[in-house]
């Protein structure tokens, strides 16, 4: 069994919540999903063997939740924050 956390800056409300649950839930191999949304995180139990980190960023990323990348360069990585603010579309909107 591997866990991962991801930062995922889009988190904003219980909507956010239920999309990514709805998503990863599914996955063959994902066992737990739990989504922190003070924290913009989400922690992923999953069978390595069944299905492996890129697919489950590819599946968060096709709902609009892409996964945030820690970097040295800090110019990028703002730029990225600052863009991924806005939240889902239904706070969005």
């Amino acid at each position: 069994m591997s866990q991962v956390l991801l930062n995922l800056p889009n988190i904003s409300c219980g909507h956010c919540v239920l999309t990514i649950k709805r998503a990863l839930g599914p996955l063959e191999g994902v066992r737990a999903v739990e989504v922190d949304i003070a924290n913009r995180q989400v922690s992923v139990d999953f069978d390595a063997a069944a299905v492996d980190l890129d697919r489950i960023e590819q599946v968060l990323a096709d709902e609009d939740y892409p996964v945030a990348r820690e970097s040295g360069d800090n110019s990028a990585a703002a730029a990225t924050s600052e863009e991924s603010m806005a939240g889902c579309a239904c706070c969005a909107g």
